[in-house]
């Protein structure tokens, strides 16, 4: 568990400038702000977010940090100085698209620091907006590394952390960089392991032009009610990647998104595309999938969240399925937000219950709406019969800690019976009825849009 951090005042050190530690990207040499100089520095935690202390400054000078996370991975996978020749190059180009020069831009140890000073007042209910436009600026399209595209997992904040100003990185265990291994010590597996990350990174950036091209949808799978076998409790919107007259799953790409820390992109970009279907389809009910390690309180919560709380009719036909993969990295940062989505309307479940990373102990914190109990335990097929007590035992434990509970994988008669029996209260499976693409409620294409793009709607006015 994070250790909660406490407000501090500080007064920047004798003799500290900032300024002299910058590195201005592009050919201006204009000098940047003094941001220390510019006053006494409050400490103070982020909205709802305690553990996250940023600087803010008194006076008008702003500024938005830029961490590049995982960049230790990215000069092993593609060499130290193509890397940096590439973000060198790229962050002033693309961050002069938003309206921000390169003259605004200097670097101090691995982070970027960009003022603001032209932008809204401190604390302006748009900075979420406008730190996740720099993120998505810096973020959206890959960069050229000498016949490879990479794709840069990116942190902005408002204001300089602490951190920043010692010239080291964010605190990794609040911002893991990935799912990989630490570097092995034989030559052989550190090869091997750089291939693999080569890999899920060439999976990645091709991923992602499939979205900007149209070719990733989503597919409807109905949630039924198990007391009628007919009504629907909700549709489960499921990625399906387009090719031809084919649609194929997408689990391994959300693999390797999770692996390389870019899965985040993936969820903000169905739960917008979820959001647009409900606004158009009044009369339907929705899941969309979420990463256990998109669970970070981040601004495109925060605006997701400010966004729900002005349309409750449809956070309250939004349900967020959690799905853990992977481990959750702050268990009490996750349960906190997924209350403050339940406060809004929206209903949460958890995913795949008793596979997976899923745990008792999470359950019993976050209290979802709903509990979806893995396939697994409710399989029934010939020579795989699972003991009706063992599942029987498992809905009434799930059941003591949400008010719903839904049986995966019903594929048999055998199946429904086993899981109606057991008491659940809702069923989902190819019995009952398979993913489609386009389900007869359904108006118009349900392409899932990159939130990154420059035209999405996060942007729009």
């Amino acid at each position: 568990m994070a250790t909660k951090s406490r407000p501090i005042s500080r007064t920047p050190r004798q003799g500290a400038s900032v300024g002299r530690r910058h590195e201005t990207f592009g050919r201006q040499k204009e000098p940047v702000p003094d941001l220390l100089a510019a006053g006494q520095a409050a400490m103070r935690p982020t909205d709802g977010n305690p553990s996250a202390i940023l600087l803010a400054p008194y006076t008008a000078v702003r500024a938005a940090c830029i961490y590049i996370d995982g960049l230790p991975d990215l000069f092993a996978a593609y060499g130290t100085a193509c890397v940096q020749r590439a973000i060198d190059r790229a962050l002033p180009e693309r961050l002069a698209a938003i309206g921000i020069d390169a003259h605004r831009i200097a670097r101090i140890g691995q982070h970027a620091v960009v003022t603001l000073a032209d932008h809204a007042p401190p604390c302006s209910p748009d900075d979420d907006v406008l730190l996740e436009r720099i993120k998505a600026a810096v973020s959206c399209e890959p960069l050229e590394c000498e016949g490879h595209r990479i794709l840069l997992k990116v942190l902005v904040t408002l204001g300089v952390p602490e951190t920043c100003l010692e010239a080291s990185p964010f605190d990794t265990a609040r911002y893991p960089a990935h799912a990989w291994p630490p570097l092995p010590e034989t030559t052989q597996s550190l090869n091997a392991r750089l291939t693999a990350f080569r890999n899920d990174m060439d999976m990645a950036t091709a991923f992602f032009d499939d979205v900007h091209s149209g070719h990733v949808t989503l597919a409807f799978q109905p949630v039924i009610v198990s007391s009628s076998l007919r009504v629907p409790l909700y549709h489960e919107a499921l990625l399906r990647r387009i090719d031809g007259n084919t649609a194929t799953t997408c689990y391994p790409v959300i693999q390797a998104l999770e692996r390389l820390g870019l899965v985040a992109r993936l969820d903000r970009s169905v739960l917008w595309t979820a959001i647009g279907l409900l606004e158009r389809h009044p009369d339907i009910c929705l899941g969309a999938n979420v990463s256990a390690l998109s669970l970070q309180h981040d601004g495109w919560w925060r605006v997701l969240q400010d966004y729900l709380a002005r349309n409750p009719g449809i956070a309250e036909r939004l349900t967020l399925e959690i799905t853990e993969t992977s481990a959750i990295t702050n268990a009490e940062e996750a349960a906190n937000l997924l209350l403050s989505l339940r406060v809004m309307g929206c209903r949460i479940a958890l995913d795949d219950m008793g596979a997976g990373y899923s745990t008792i102990s999470f359950l019993a914190a976050t209290r979802p709406n709903i509990v979806k109990i893995d396939k697994t335990f409710v399989t029934q097929t010939e020579g795989k019969r699972q003991p009706q007590t063992l599942l029987k035992h498992f809905v009434t434990l799930c059941s003591d800690l949400s008010a719903c509970v839904i049986a995966e994988g019903i594929e048999t008669e055998a199946d429904v019976a086993a899981a109606t029996q057991a008491g659940v209260h809702a069923l989902q499976g190819y019995h009952l009825g398979r993913p489609e693409l386009a389900p007869a409620w359904l108006v118009g294409p349900a392409c899932v849009k990159d939130s990154f793009a420059h035209d999405h709607r996060t942007w729009q006015a």
